[in-house]
């Protein structure tokens, strides 16, 4: 089972993604890397998604938790890149009134189509 999440992990799943995979925690899937000595330094994570695909998930209205788990990393980690590029961060009263509800991150965002599209946006922009 290890060399599994270990192979899906360096083939550029996140944590999250391979825990759905395999039916456990991204937690759980994060400490049997880590052990492993197998985790990805924060430029080699940064790798895996543009900074186009972060802008535009934020510009739609998702929060950077929405981002986040629709890119399977942390939103801390989406806040962290925003800053990093420079893009103004929306200010609370604004993001309150534009943001999604959970029902409809859910409904629109969280299918299977959606999901394709961006890891094909993804592979297009590695080739």
């Amino acid at each position: 089972m290890i060399e599994n999440i270990i192979e899906l992990y360096e083939n550029g799943l996140s944590c999250a993604e391979i825990a759905q995979i395999i039916g456990c925690s991204a937690t759980k899937i994060y400490i049997i890397l880590r052990k492993s000595n197998k985790t990805r330094n924060r430029s080699e994570a940064n790798k895996i998604f543009p900074d186009f695909i972060f802008i535009s998930l934020y510009n739609l209205g998702l929060s950077a938790s929405q981002v986040g788990r629709l890119l399977g990393v942390n939103s801390s980690t989406v806040v962290k890149r925003l800053h990093t590029l420079k893009f103004p961060l929306r200010p609370r009263y604004v993001a309150s009134r534009i943001r999604y509800t959970e029902k409809e991150f859910k409904q629109y965002f969280m299918t299977q189509n959606i999901l394709d599209q961006l890891v094909e946006l993804v592979d297009n922009q590695l080739k």
